[in-house]
């Protein structure tokens, strides 16, 4: 009866699969709230280094009940000065969610297709069908790589109007062949979005070719390699044109005052951090690789800050284990048969993941 008030396109969409908040988590294991670890939301495990210098800032600056730099002109010039690019090449958002439905919005008219490759990220889905697409599922190859020929296939002959491809992907952790997404980059006639949210951990990008392809979009978020996952800041790199289209859909004051001047001091103070954070995190997880492996215990080659286990029994059993201790990590059965996503963090949370992994398997 209630969809008789509902667009079609959102009658039968599933909701993004939230989970339980850490007060909720500890009261439900009766753990103290310090003890519980959220390995499952693939953030570090501390703030930027300049946090403390942002609150003393924030508190000088009162000013909340003026609006601010609507425009993010400075933070775009940040972001390229960043990027090494141009500010005409950027658009801001509230968060790279916000930019997935900004790019469903300029390009998706009711019952246009869009790919994705599943086990994949699902907001590209719920957002892009909010947005009135039907979609293309083409999943990755054993090896979860892109199934390159057959998304061009499809892209030509069901006339899709966008593709995104996560790289490095979520939940797997994996990257695609390079030269398969320049392929399906210059062979289709659409829009391709390669989502480089945890790019800063693989350290290879696809934005030097925003100028050669007019169809390429480069998302990108601040919540993992900046440690801001909670302010919400997201953007877009791609052509001068694309820009110009994709600013005007956004919200014009979306991005929070408080979020936009850490972003901002994000970029102007705390890049040393960010490297470091960066390096130690891919040692970390090379080291994890490592020992499971060392253990028989299938995991992806992992390009972010996250690894995709496949247990050796049924996953569900070791989840509840394993949040008994208040380690939190995301279980990822529905995607890939008994698998948990698991953050990398410092070698101190890692060897105590791993050795209430252990136990219970």
């Amino acid at each position: 009866m209630l969809n008789k008030y509902l667009k079609k396109s959102v009658q039968n969409i599933s909701p993004y699969s939230w989970e339980p908040t850490t007060t909720e988590l500890a009261k439900k294991y009766k753990l103290p709230i310090k003890k519980i670890i959220r390995l499952d939301y693939n953030t570090p495990g501390q703030p930027p280094a300049c946090y403390d210098e942002f609150l003393k800032i924030i508190s000088k600056n009162r000013e909340i009940n003026e609006y601010q730099d609507y425009s993010y002109n400075n933070l775009k010039e940040l972001i390229a000065k960043y990027e090494k690019t141009k500010k005409e090449h950027v658009v801001c958002g509230n968060s790279g969610d916000e930019m997935i439905d900004i790019i469903g919005k300029v390009c998706l008219n009711q019952n246009d297709k869009f790919i994705i490759s599943s086990p994949t990220y699902s907001v590209y889905k719920i957002q892009s069908e909010i947005n009135g697409g039907i979609v293309i599922d083409i999943p990755l190859t054993s090896f979860f790589d892109l199934d390159d020929k057959e998304i061009v296939n499809q892209a030509k002959n069901k006339k899709v109007k966008l593709i995104f491809i996560c790289n490095p992907n979520n939940p797997t952790g994996t990257v695609a062949d390079p030269e398969k997404i320049l392929n399906i980059i210059k062979k289709v006639k659409c829009l391709v979005v390669v989502d480089e949210a945890y790019g800063e951990f693989y350290g290879r990008s696809f934005k030097k070719y925003i100028r050669q392809y007019n169809n390429l979009i480069i998302l990108k978020s601040f919540s993992k390699f900046a440690r801001i996952a909670s302010a919400r800041v997201g953007y877009i790199l791609t052509n001068k044109k694309l820009t110009e289209k994709l600013d005007a859909l956004r919200f014009p004051m979306g991005i929070p005052y408080f979020s936009m001047e850490l972003a901002k001091l994000v970029l102007q103070k705390d890049l040393v951090n960010i490297k470091n954070n960066i390096s130690a995190t891919i040692s970390e997880r090379k080291r994890m690789i490592k020992i499971l492996k060392n253990k028989n215990i299938i995991t992806t080659d992992s390009q972010a800050n996250f690894l995709l286990i496949v247990l050796p029994i049924k996953s569900k059993a070791v989840i509840e284990k394993l949040n008994n201790q208040g380690l939190i990590v995301r279980d990822r059965h529905s995607q890939v048969p008994n698998s948990i996503r698991v953050t990398v963090r410092d070698k101190k949370t890692n060897d105590l993941f791993l050795k209430n992994l252990f136990k219970f398997i």
